[in-house]
């Protein structure tokens, strides 16, 4: 870790300024350069305030600060992590406090402990091998829509028991779901229609799993214990929508930016291709480095954060990409260091609510890299290929043509 030596006790650089109008779903800079930007806004100051919404919003941009708010659950409430919505859902549990979420988060937790996670690697695997093979003859494929989003939604399906032949239905809605992003009422009502479009999906499932359970995680948590007391099916709604979101999108805009990486890296490529051995290192340095996410909280009573007065009501992003290249928590935080230990990044947030699904996503991200560097461990981005990204809740690169010699 470095520390500036200019830097004083509120953190340096000016706190607070309002950049009126900005949302990072929809800001342009960020959107041509998400990682330079980052930066810059990281370094001109601790925090910075928009008026984009009905609400202040506030961001945080720096480790310390948004570790810390991470782990405040009294004054920060993560009733509302999405930025740019206010909706009477409450995905359990990350948008449940406490005393509630503890024991919402202790039903949840078995299903996604390590244990539970290793036993999931053998279907996973071969899922993952099933998608590869099917254009690794070709020589060229879009990697985000042929295998980036495809993995992760095969793998949701698995754990929820529903057929693989629902993939296309369920990315159609997340796309619309999470990727309108701005504050204009077009956006606000393509996410309204999504949101009841997928609760009504999945109240039918649930209804389903109560009838007749099956081998699934919907299935296992019908019989959950709350305090005490069995789960009602609105609790369950909100847990499977937040499984959909999380387990769907998050995973596939990380994928995105690794193989976009590998692609444009043949050290790096090379290294992990001739040496699988260093892919969970290397994926710990992924997730920092490519930290996608930028989830939000409420303010819950008026107070100072990062050196700036909040109100109650105000809503606070916390940037986990900018944090987690912040030269004053990481020794060379602007490079990608494949073998970099220790490595504690908050890509999966910090605190109670650091993300359920953090061992699922790691394995997913593991396997991936293993079988694609196994059979296409040498290939580029086509030549002249345009790239554009989404940033918003969780960000991922919208295409990426890909190219190698074609296998026998």
């Amino acid at each position: 870790m470095t520390a500036d030596p200019e830097d004083d006790a509120a953190g340096g650089a000016p706190a607070g300024p309002l950049r009126p109008g900005f949302d990072h779903g929809t800001d342009p800079d960020l959107l041509a350069d998400i990682a330079g930007t980052w930066d810059r806004l990281r370094e001109a100051s601790r925090t910075f305030s928009s008026d984009a919404y009905p609400w202040t919003l506030w961001y945080l941009t720096r480790f310390d600060d948004v570790d810390d708010a991470f782990r405040d659950h009294e004054r920060l409430s993560s009733r509302q992590t999405n930025y740019n919505t206010e909706d009477s859902h409450r995905w359990i549990p990350a948008q449940v406090d406490p005393p509630d979420h503890t024991a919402f988060r202790a039903a949840l937790n078995p299903h996604f402990s390590p244990g539970r996670v290793a036993g999931l690697e053998p279907a996973m695997r071969a899922v993952c091998a099933g998608l590869i093979d099917g254009f690794a003859g070709d020589g060229r494929c879009e990697l985000v829509t042929q295998f980036a989003q495809r993995f992760p939604t095969a793998v949701f399906l698995q754990l929820v028991g529903l057929p693989a032949g629902d993939t296309d239905t369920f990315l159609a809605w997340a796309q619309q779901l999470l990727h309108s992003p701005g504050a204009g009422p077009a956006a606000a009502a393509a996410r309204k229609a999504a949101t009841r479009t997928i609760y009504g999906y999945l109240r039918e499932l649930i209804a389903a799993r109560r009838a007749r359970p099956g081998d699934d995680v919907i299935s296992r948590l019908v019989g959950a214990d709350i305090d005490g007391r069995p789960v009602t099916d609105d609790e369950l709604l909100e847990m499977a929508f937040l499984l959909y979101v999380a387990g769907m999108d998050t995973v596939a805009g990380t994928l995105s930016y690794v193989v976009a990486h590998l692609a444009v890296h043949p050290a790096d490529r090379r290294l992990l291709a001739e040496d699988p051995g260093r892919i969970p290192v290397a994926v710990e340095e992924f997730l920092r480095y490519y930290s996608i996410a930028s989830p939000a909280r409420v303010v819950q009573r008026d107070h100072e954060l990062a050196g700036c007065p909040v109100r109650a009501g105000d809503r606070v992003v916390l940037a986990t990409w900018p944090a987690n290249r912040d030269p004053r928590r990481f020794e060379q935080a602007g490079d990608f260091v494949i073998d970099r230990t220790p490595n504690r990044h908050c890509a999966f947030g910090a605190g109670i609510h650091r993300c359920v699904g953090a061992h699922l996503a790691r394995l997913e991200l593991r396997v991936a890299l293993e079988e694609w560097l196994r059979v296409i461990p040498d290939f580029e981005i086509e030549p002249g290929a345009r790239l554009t990204q989404h940033v918003a809740g969780a960000a991922g690169l919208d295409t990426l043509p890909l190219r190698w010699p074609p296998h026998g």
